[in-house]
């Protein structure tokens, strides 16, 4: 008994796994960098955070702590002491640092986004297709699908609006199509040749 096994094979107008890996890893790449610049600028945009209250107790504690680690004394201006009511206002952070932060995210997700999108044209392109190689002959190899598709899709117009794509040629009067042999336009009657 024989069993039918289809094969699935790569025809010539496919693109190769190589640069479809390409192509989805620079979409993931770009995401990645989108998201990273959107939150960057929420974060840039954001009002600054305010002071948190922390118990005096603690601070004390960190001082002390922190004090007999390092060997030296008090620094000052390291905490300002609250009221009378036992809590320090701990300082805000610096709004500066936070902004050149946001910045430096920013810059860091646009150059993702333009990574991943010179990464997606070399998968979708090819190397040379994309420019990064200056070969012809391969850029029209790489370009081989593409061209194919527009050829699919320009048969699929002209058959839906009634265009005969075996004609040898159009009557130069009424644009009608004409087969090889005719001698006279069958619209308009004009002689052909």
């Amino acid at each position: 008994m024989a069993h039918n096994v289809r094969v699935k094979t790569r025809r010539t107008g496919d693109i190769s796994a190589e640069r479809q890996v390409l192509y989805y890893s620079g979409m993931i790449l770009s995401a990645f960098g989108g998201l990273l610049l959107v939150v960057s600028m929420l974060n840039a945009f954001s009002p600054p955070r305010a002071p948190v209250p922390v118990p005096l107790e603690v601070r004390l504690i960190e001082q002390a702590v922190s004090e007999r680690d390092s060997g030296q004394g008090v620094i000052p201006g390291s905490f300002s002491s609250g009221g009378g009511d036992g809590w320090v206002q701990e300082n805000a952070p610096d709004p500066f640092d936070d902004a050149l932060g946001s910045i430096r995210m920013m810059l860091l997700g646009g150059g993702l986004v333009g990574l991943g999108a010179f990464i997606m044209r070399v998968g979708r392109f090819g190397w040379a297709g994309s420019g990064v190689v200056l070969d012809p002959a391969q850029a029209r190899e790489d370009f081989k699908p593409f061209s194919a598709a527009a050829g699919g899709v320009l048969s699929d117009v002209m058959e839906s609006a009634g265009i005969d794509t075996e004609a040898a040629g159009f009557c130069t009067e009424c644009g009608q199509a004409f087969e090889t042999g005719d001698k006279f336009c069958s619209r308009c009657g004009h002689a052909l040749g």
